[in-house]
């Protein structure tokens, strides 16, 4: 699932971005979710114990964090992401591609 925010509008780093809450976090686990992405450098902004975090990893949510939405269109798509192999690391950079037409031959 990708989250496009307000963030999407705006070319400049904001202190007030829109993030994902934890609450938000506990029902994308609930029903199934398999990863989240968002608009934004960090899915959450400084929430003590970083409830978001951890909620979506503990259940294997993959999270893609600074994704470029400004041009697409809500729809179906077919995410790809690549991080870089980083050894020892619970993060990477990724190149992120998205391809629309699902089911188009």
């Amino acid at each position: 699932m990708l989250l496009k925010t307000r963030n999407s509008l705006d070319n400049e780093y904001r202190n007030d971005f829109v993030y994902l809450g934890a609450d938000a976090a506990e029902y994308l686990a609930r029903i199934g979710v398999r990863g989240v992405g968002i608009d934004t450098l960090g899915i959450e902004r400084d929430q003590p114990g970083h409830g978001t975090h951890k909620t979506l990893l503990a259940k294997d949510i993959v999270i893609l964090e600074g994704i470029r939405l400004s041009h697409v269109v809500p729809g179906d798509y077919l995410l790809i992401a690549l991080p870089l192999k980083i050894s020892r690391a619970d993060g990477a950079p990724a190149r992120a591609i998205l391809l629309d037409h699902l089911g188009d031959e």
